[in-house]
Order: structure tokens, then sequence, then C-alpha cells
């Protein structure tokens, strides 16, 4: 079994706990310190629920929200953070792996109870440092991935063999890693729109 570690809204929750003014407030982190003139790299939970995420210009999300809070990304804040957290997922004794700055992936073959230790994964992440994170856990890598983002922020899912169908029949299958728009549309070409379709597929 493979659990997987995605934080969320990490960078702008990483500001949030430092900054406990930010806390509850709509977030961006920006790559460039001109408010109106960079990328969103990060947006909180507040800033999400308004329309606004990763990856769009910041004029157009204070377009969207004129009193969102910004902050300028401090890098070694953020990779400090995450040695941090690696270094206590390995003190778990699994092998633990990196897949991104706040990623991580641990092979659980061998764990008795996945939902106990997914919670005090969770716990020990809050109370060190007050941000949280969400779980997936399944048989493989993929999976798993998929899985810790059913339910965000703070979610645990497990995927088991029994409910899996059950489970991808809920899910387009834009949401598995690696499907992007073209490969979407490829898909939907070959009736493939959920990650149930293409379980069945041959």
């Amino acid at each position: 079994m493979i659990l997987h570690i995605d934080m969320d809204a990490f960078f702008a929750s990483i500001e949030q706990a430092v900054n406990p003014k930010l806390k509850g407030k709509p977030l961006i982190v920006g790559s460039r310190n001109n408010k109106l003139h960079t990328v969103v790299c990060a947006a909180s939970y507040e800033a999400k629920a308004l329309g606004i995420d990763s990856g769009m210009p910041s004029a157009e999300a204070f377009r969207l929200c004129p009193d969102l809070k910004f902050v300028v990304a401090d890098q070694s804040k953020y990779i400090w953070t995450s040695e941090q957290i690696f270094a206590g997922l390995k003190a778990y004794g699994f092998r633990v792996a990196y897949v991104s700055i706040d990623e991580f992936q641990m092979d659980i073959a061998e764990a008795c109870d996945p939902q106990n230790l997914a919670q005090a994964i969770q716990k020990e992440i809050k109370d060190t440092f007050n941000i949280s994170a969400s779980i997936g856990i399944a048989r493989n890598c993929l999976l798993a991935k998929l899985a810790s983002k059913l339910n965000k922020p703070n979610g645990i899912v497990i995927l088991t063999q029994d409910h899996l169908e059950e489970s991808l029949a809920k899910v387009p299958v834009q949401k598995l890693c690696g499907v992007g728009e073209k490969t979407a549309a490829f898909f939907a070409g070959l009736g493939v729109e959920t990650c149930l379709d293409l379980y069945q597929a041959s």
C-alpha cells in the first residue's frame, strides 16, 4: 500500500501559520514583489473559494478580490518546512520519497492500520507546523495521489479494492496525475470520461 501526503495550500498555509493576522483571510503568494505584475504561486483556501488559484495572473486575482492579502514567496521557508516534514515522516520507519516540495509518498505495506497512521501523521504536522495535509491511501502511487485530492483540505481517503469502482465512478479522468486538457479530450473521444471508465477499459 502507498500513503500519499499532499500538503494543503502549502505556501499560503505556511504564511498564515507564520503570521496569525493572515489566518482566515484570502491570501496569495506571488513569485515577484510587484503584487499586480506576478503570478499566483499559491492561494489560501479562502482565496480558492473566490475562484483564485495557482497559475493565475495576480492582476486577475485582485480583480476577483480587491482586499486580497499578498505575500512574496520565500522559498527558503518552504524548503525548510518540507525538509522537516520529510524527516518526521522517515521517523515512522517506512520508506519515504519526495514527490515534490509539498508531496510525499510512503510505502506502508507492513502497516497494520493505515487509517490510524494517516491520522497520526496529520496530527504531527498540525501540531508541529500549524498547517494541514490531505492523505490518500491505495495500492499504487497513481491511485494514492488521486485519493489525496478527493477530500481536501485535511482529508483522508482510502481506496480499497472493495470500494474502488464505486469511488472512481465519481471522479473525472482529469483528476488523474498527467491527464491534462489534450489527454482528456483524447480520452473523451474514446468514451472515457471518468476514472472508472479508464479503469474498465482494455
